[in-house]
């Protein structure tokens, strides 16, 4: 009994010898098309072949996609073992791509062109364009509480049939052509201006002072 339990002892140890550990290694190539890389494996620097990339959530065409960098280091490991069928499950920042200080508790996503989305643990979300923000949709709303503020050098408002552009062009066309004042030295009320003002006067752009 005790050598056949050493025998099976012998070949589970065996099995183990043989298995594929996780190694560490640089991503080589990148197939945005199949979301795999290739990898180098390290120390030995040898490379893998196409090796699939995990996903924080997959859907047909949809997802959420963290394209990796050449050089990346990565962790590579082995289904069941074998040594052919590799993937990689995490990226690790090293001594060339050093981490972010981000506090605890909070979550920020930043591009290296500057761009960011961050939860911050005041309650914020803070949003940064380094280039330009595009939003597309049937609908947008927005409510606030409190205040908007919109502050920018140059604001250009625009929509389709001129509804917006009607509303504002009556608006400041009958706040021109009505405004009365209180004439200098008489005191009396002014007639509205003799020069009224229509469309042709009107501009969708507004510029600071």
């Amino acid at each position: 009994m005790s050598a056949l339990a050493n025998a099976m002892r012998l070949q589970a140890a065996m099995e183990r010898s043989t298995e594929a550990k996780p190694r560490k290694g640089i991503v080589s190539s990148y197939n945005p098309d199949k979301y795999s890389v290739k990898v180098r494996i390290q120390p030995e620097d040898v490379e893998t072949g196409w090796l699939s990339l995990a996903a924080a959530a997959v859907g047909n065409d949809w997802g959420v996609i963290f394209a990796p960098s050449i050089g990346d280091q990565v962790d590579v490991h082995f289904e069941e073992g074998n040594a052919n069928s590799g993937f990689v499950c995490s990226r690790f920042f090293d001594d060339q791509d050093r981490p972010m200080a981000v506090p605890s508790g909070e979550f920020w996503m930043v591009h290296k062109t500057g761009s960011f989305l961050k939860f911050t643990s005041d309650g914020k979300i803070s949003v940064n364009g380094a280039a330009e923000i595009d939003v597309t949709t049937p609908v947008v709303n927005i409510v606030a509480s409190g205040a908007a503020n919109v502050t920018a050098p140059q604001i250009n408002l625009g929509a389709d049939g001129a509804s917006l552009l009607s509303v504002l062009t009556s608006a400041f066309a009958s706040l021109f052509n009505g405004h009365t004042h209180k004439s200098n030295g008489s005191g009396v009320q002014t007639d509205p201006p003799q020069q009224q003002a229509d469309s042709s006067h009107m501009t969708s752009t507004v510029k600071a002072s």
